[in-house]
């Protein structure tokens, strides 16, 4: 697996809010990522804390 880590020390966010309220309300790209990794048979992962900020844990097959 080839993987990369994105990360940032900003605000943070309740990563269950996401999935439940969609990306609608978010505006985020967050669910089109988790997407694109889905279709390359990759893992997603988002570890956010609120005043912390937020990494993404993303795999895909080589």
């Amino acid at each position: 697996m080839c993987g990369r880590l994105p990360e940032d020390r900003g605000h943070g966010f309740n990563v269950e809010d996401i999935w439940e309220k969609g990306a609608e309300e978010f505006k985020l790209g967050i669910t089109t990522i988790k997407e694109m990794v889905d279709i390359m048979r990759g893992n997603f992962q988002i570890v956010s804390k609120i005043n912390k900020g937020t990494t993404l844990y993303i795999s895909v097959p080589c």
